[in-house]
């Protein structure tokens, strides 16, 4: 499964691109908590308020600088009554499952209980109209405390501090199923807490767990342990300082999430995929079943609805490429099974001297009308490790189930290492599932979603690893949540208002310019009364009309004579003197400084200095 490490990231500078004027942009997003099984009086709400983020710049993570895009979040906080908590419970009832099993976080036996997740969060979608409904520009994150209602774990039968089981535990979870689309394994995410992201809702239930995904133990057992007496003002700070984490947390990740790498807004996306068999012998299993190309177009289509997606997908044998073959040699730990592959070294190969003696196959083409995005897996024996000989890279690691998987997501080009026993590894599963596997499909989406921008959602809390997501790593989602879906689309049409907006904010009236000035300007409004609600898919026509037209505008400002600016004020009637043409010359030179590079606010001039100050961000910009 593919994850952020916390250090810098290996990362490929992209071309460099101009502009006249940075834009800053200002995103409002409103976040509806409610709550269920919490009253007001337990919480300290001023407190909590004061825990969670009002505002965010959204960064790309490599390099580590800001998308110029500003969240401001506006919360909106509703308390579910008794008879809300009645219905949720009674249905919960009725789908409850009780399972005797082993349970990996106790290491024992324990009296299960589970709820199918995607069960849970379409009913809490379908009542959501008895809560406030889901906001129009926004998401819902709904808190439940059920530990009175269903079965759930207490600190009588275990002790988070001792890791002591005092008697048979009884915790609740909620699970989902999968089915590999290559090699027909099924698996479970049994042991969640948490679930969302079909919808625009998300939901965590504190009584739940505790999950080995998380270690977290549930709220009412950490109370205990810590002897904290919600009833108390110190209680009520405690609570409201554990549930504003969820919160922030929630956010970062989910509801305003951060890009790896920076966006590029072209009409065409073409996946190069090429699978690279790097076994000694021969195997039963095809490679055409390894991976399901148009499953894999079909998903990224999903994400960039506007652009015309192409997935090529090649196989080779590494007989095929010798020079690889003797990279691969010597990035392996010991030639004969079991071995240690340093996918960095391989990396490296790829990169320097893979273009020379690979030719077509690495040779890519990122320009305006097209952005390739190539990715090599390479397929080793069984009992294949793999490690990376640097922790700055972006790195995949394995999937639940899966006996080997790891890989490097760079800007530039995706290498996965994939030891070859995952094919089978329904064999070793309980219950068996012989001649089953994990194929390649997942991987594959990932590598490249990452690629054009996204990342992983548990950056600032494991408990986000549990949401509907292909780029998930504990349950094996093949399509992405609305979540990233928003994300996406949303920084596109972010990209594309600001560079309209920049090219209008440093724009001269002209004849030449008017009419695609007054034409931006329309676009702009269209896009903004469709982003407003959402519509991101419409937002970015519209944004993308903006910039087309501010284009043709910048061109005009380049074109532009002094002798057309003195014919446009002439023919207005207008009669310039000496002050009038100081104050038009003025203009021309100081033109550029109109707005501060970095914060997009417009600049108030000192004259007796010359020099022109931002008041929000102290930059000073010298014209002479």
């Amino acid at each position: 499964m593919l994850f952020l490490s916390h250090a810098s990231f290996c990362y490929a500078q992209p071309p460099e691109t101009t502009s006249h004027v940075i834009s800053t942009r200002r995103v409002g997003l409103t976040v509806r908590v409610v709550f269920i099984g919490y009253d007001s009086a337990s919480l300290d709400m001023p407190y909590l308020k004061f825990n969670v983020p009002s505002q965010k710049f959204q960064l790309y993570l490599a390099p580590r600088v800001n998308t110029n895009v500003l969240f401001r979040f506006a919360y909106e906080y509703v308390f579910t009554g008794s008879d809300f908590k009645r219905s949720l419970v009674e249905y919960l009832s009725s789908i409850g499952k009780v399972e005797r099993s082993w349970n990996p976080f106790f290491s024992t036996m324990t009296e299960n209980t589970f709820y199918a997740a995607q069960e849970v969060e379409n009913w809490l979608n379908e009542h959501s109209l008895l809560f406030g409904g889901l906001p129009l520009n926004g998401y819902t994150l709904i808190l439940m405390n059920l530990h009175d209602d269903i079965p759930s774990v207490t600190h009588r039968q275990y002790d988070p501090q001792t890791k002591a089981v005092k008697v048979t535990p009884t915790p609740h979870y909620y699970n989902a199923s999968f089915e590999d689309p290559d090699l027909g394994l099924t698996s479970e995410a049994k042991f969640m807490t948490s679930w969302g992201g079909k919808e625009r809702l998300y939901f965590i239930d504190t009584s739940a767990g505790p999950s080995h995904k998380t270690s977290n133990p549930p709220l009412q057992v950490e109370a205990a342990v810590d002897e904290v007496d919600i009833r108390t003002a110190f209680g009520s700070r405690w609570l409201s300082q554990k549930l504003s984490e969820l919160i922030s947390a929630s956010v970062h990740n989910l509801f305003a999430s951060d890009f790896g790498y920076p966006l590029h807004f072209v009409p065409a996306y073409l996946a190069k995929v090429l699978i690279i068999d790097a076994r000694g012998s021969a195997t039963a299993i095809g490679h055409q079943q390894l991976v399901r190309a148009e499953i894999v177009k079909s998903e990224l289509q999903s994400l960039l609805p506007f652009a015309t997606l192409r997935v090529d997908v090649r196989f080779a044998r590494i007989g095929e490429f010798a020079e690889l073959s003797k990279s691969v040699m010597r990035s392996m730990s010991k030639l004969e099974s079991p071995s240690i592959v340093d996918l960095s070294s391989l990396y490296e190969w790829f990169h320097t001297s893979g273009p020379q003696h690979m030719g077509p196959v690495l040779t890519t083409v990122r320009d305006e009308n097209q952005y390739d995005v190539p990715v090599i897996v390479l397929i080793f024996d069984g009992s294949t490790a793999f490690t990376t000989s640097s922790p700055e890279w972006l790195e995949l690691k394995k999937p639940e189930g899966l006996k080997g998987a790891c890989g490097i997501v760079a800007y530039d080009l995706a290498v996965l290492g994939i030891d070859s026993k995952q094919f089978s590894c329904g064999g070793d599963m309980h219950p068996r599932q012989d001649g089953k596997g994990f194929g390649l499909t997942k991987m594959v989406i990932q590598a490249i979603a990452i690629m054009v921008g996204l990342v992983p959602p548990f950056q600032y809390d494991l408990q986000h690893d549990f949401v509907f997501s292909v780029m998930a790593r504990y349950p094996q989602v093949l399509s992405f949540s609305q979540f990233e879906r928003d994300a996406l689309l949303r920084g596109f049409a972010d990209m594309l208002l600001m560079q309209a907006e920049g090219a209008l904010a440093v724009a001269r009236w002209t004849f030449a310019n008017f009419e695609s000035i007054a034409k931006a300007r329309g676009a702009i409004r269209m896009a903004e009364a469709e982003y407003v609600q959402m519509r991101y898919f419409e937002a970015i026509r519209y944004a993308s009309e903006a910039t087309s037209h501010s284009s043709r505008i910048q061109g005009s400002i380049t074109a532009s004579t002094s002798l057309q600016d003195l014919l446009l004020v002439a023919g207005a009637g207008i009669a310039l003197g000496s002050v009038g043409a100081y104050l038009l010359v003025r203009r021309r030179l100081l033109k550029p400084y109109a707005r501060c590079p970095y914060c997009g606010v417009r600049l108030e001039w000192m004259s007796e200095s010359r020099q022109w100050l931002c008041k929000r961000c102290g930059t000073i910009e010298r014209k002479t």
